[in-house]
């Protein structure tokens, strides 16, 4: 997920698709022609494997500058913004929205604060995927991106959450992907640093997904997900304290509606006694590969 170069791609976004269902990112243009999600991968949106991207709605948030954010989300769907953030402006993004072209603006917020809340709407039980655009900000004086310390956590209502953290002296762009089901918050904490910038979110339903087998264990809490080099390290809670017999696995496949019992297993771990486990997933990043994803599997 590096940031090709200092020259700004325009992403196009169009409003009417979301009514019709249809992926409201609809392209984008640099230079020579038209870009796909997967050409934009020397642009900070990685080789992300979903490439629906905007179907069920999208938030881009002060394209203008200000209190300019664009939100559009279906009914049931809600939005509510956090608080925090302020205006920034010099993001290696553009957008494109019905034609109209707006600054290269988003959100920064220093040091900790919440982007937004989703509510689904009652008796949603659908997994989906929210897309989550963080460009970096390109430095006219020095010549290069400022640099980016920060997570960005997303929550549910249950206070189980998943994180990715970054910390780069040239800050690159970014897009993380959730899955998530039921109503979630979206976070920044940029307290080890900064660079905490939000620019957009993208939310698309997911196909199909096999839930994890239910059991007397409570679901993982607070995990999070950092990169040391190419390996991969997770950590968490299970929110059992002073049980030694509880083991967790972790489940990795490239392709997202393959059943469950398909997922290849890459790691085990015990909890100690105070509910913590911890996995490295040595040599787990390959910039050739596709996206991965990875679940967890109580024993």
């Amino acid at each position: 997920m590096a940031e090709g170069g200092l020259l700004t791609p325009v992403i196009d976004v169009s409003s009417a698709a979301v009514t019709a269902g249809q992926n409201s990112f609809t392209g984008a243009e640099h230079l020579t022609g038209t870009l796909t999600l997967g050409d934009l991968n020397n642009f900070g949106f990685g080789n992300l494997q979903y490439q629906s991207v905007g179907s069920k709605g999208y938030a881009i948030y002060d394209p203008g500058g200000s209190a300019t954010s664009l939100i559009n989300l279906p009914t049931p769907i809600t939005h509510t913004f956090g608080s925090g953030w302020w205006d920034v402006a010099g993001l290696v993004r553009e957008y494109r929205v019905d034609n109209t072209l707006y600054n290269n603006n988003g959100m920064i917020t220093s040091p900790s604060s919440p982007v937004c809340a989703i509510y689904l709407g009652a008796g949603d039980t659908n997994y989906h995927v929210m897309t989550v655009v963080s460009p970096a900000q390109y430095d006219n004086q020095s010549a290069v991106s400022n640099p980016r310390a920060f997570t960005m956590r997303l929550t549910s209502t249950n206070g189980t959450s998943a994180a990715f953290t970054v910390n780069e002296p040239h800050g690159y762009s970014h897009t993380f992907q959730f899955i998530f089901k039921s109503d979630v918050s979206l976070w920044a904490d940029a307290t080890d640093g900064g660079g905490a910038i939000l620019q957009a979110i993208f939310l698309d339903d997911v196909p199909v997904i096999s839930a994890p087998p239910s059991g007397p264990l409570n679901p993982p809490n607070d995990v999070s997900l950092r990169v040391s080099g190419t390996d991969l390290l997770f950590s968490g809670t299970n929110g059992i304290h002073g049980k030694t017999n509880v083991t967790f696995s972790v489940l990795t496949t490239t392709n997202l509606a393959r059943p469950l019992n398909q997922w290849t297993p890459v790691a085990t771990n015990a909890v100690d006694v105070s509910g913590i486990f911890s996995f490295t997933l040595t040599n787990a990043l390959d910039p050739a590969a596709l996206a991965r994803y990875y679940i967890l599997k109580p024993q």
